[in-house]
């Protein structure tokens, strides 16, 4: 406002024809690019407009019309400054709500990102306990089947060959660790017939079962026994 006044007094005190005298009302127009209130420069158009048409009624005598055609001629060129104002003002508003909208994204994906890295981190966490919680069972399982006082055989997943046996049943039963998962179970048995029961038991009964069989030693003897069997997951 103040510097509104200020171009006035400047028209009013510049003798009619001189043109500097209007041009402070340009600067008043131009100056509401900066100002936060979107109807800034049409509000400045039309103070400066009705400023401009008072300096001019404001002339002592008699005014040509050539006064009058050079002050319409400045209101329309405030128009076009106004009009360009405005364009660039609803620019930078579309601008500015675009990069808060793009901030605003940016602010949502991370807290996102960051919320399925903490999910991750804790499956990880919670398969690494698992993990180390299994290695310590199977620790404990190796050891209680490496010392247990009884022969204790583990099949092939088809139950065709022995992948593994214990110190009492290679001692019991005079196995040979070299031919572990090489000789077929049938080989070690008196009745190959019986390795198809054990085979069958074991898919039709997948908990644990006996079966009897009658095993062949390495001197040609044979060796009847009744087996505790059941399914488990051997790693070596």
């Amino acid at each position: 406002m103040a510097i509104a006044l200020t171009a006035f007094a400047v028209d009013i005190a510049t003798p009619p024809g001189v043109a500097v005298g209007v041009f402070p009302y340009f600067l008043v127009v131009l100056l509401t690019a900066w100002m936060p209130w979107r109807l800034s420069p049409l509000v400045a158009l039309l103070g400066c407009s009705a400023l401009t048409l008072i300096g001019y009624a404001m002339i002592e005598g008699v005014p040509g019309p050539i006064i009058l055609i050079n002050r319409l001629f400045i209101i329309f060129a405030m128009a076009i400054m106004t009009f360009l104002v405005m364009l660039r003002n609803k620019a930078d508003r579309a601008l500015a709500d675009q990069r808060a909208g793009l901030e605003h994204l940016v602010v949502e994906r991370t807290a996102e990102l960051s919320e399925r890295n903490a999910a991750l981190e804790r499956e990880i966490e919670s398969r690494q306990r698992s993990c180390a919680a299994l290695e310590v069972r199977e620790r404990q399982f190796s050891r209680l089947v490496e010392f247990a006082p009884t022969p204790v055989l583990i099949l092939s997943r088809d139950a065709e060959k022995i992948i593994y046996a214990n110190p009492e049943a290679r001692r019991v039963l005079e196995l040979d660790p070299s031919d572990f998962g090489q000789r077929e179970l049938t080989d070690y048995l008196v009745k190959p017939e019986e390795a198809l029961q054990i085979r069958d038991a074991l898919q039709e009964n997948p908990g644990t079962t006996h079966t009897a069989f009658t095993f062949s030693l390495v001197d040609g003897n044979p060796m009847e026994a009744t087996i505790l069997h059941a399914p488990v997951e051997f790693r070596g």
